[in-house]
């Protein structure tokens, strides 16, 4: 039966786009975002959002590079990355 078919293919669709939006609506949650739309495009819509708070979060700031600062912080992380 063609139409059963058509109509449980409907609902799965509008529960996948449901669940998209509702991850997407708790990822920017802490940014205050709102998704407009699902998918590739929200997941874009979402990163330049994120992108953006962290830009506004991070405007401005200077950290130095003083003798509190160990180097060997940054020679140990560098070590454990992969080639």
């Amino acid at each position: 039966m063609p139409l059963v078919g058509d109509m449980v293919n409907a609902r799965r669709l509008e529960g996948m786009q449901q669940f998209n939006r509702a991850a997407m609506e708790d990822a920017g949650a802490p940014i205050g975002f709102a998704p407009q739309q699902v998918g590739k495009e929200g997941v874009s819509e979402l990163q330049g959002a994120i992108s953006g708070a962290y830009d506004n979060a991070t405007a401005g700031v200077n950290v130095p590079l003083d003798e509190t600062f160990d180097p060997n912080i940054i020679r140990n992380a560098g070590s454990r990355l992969p080639p």
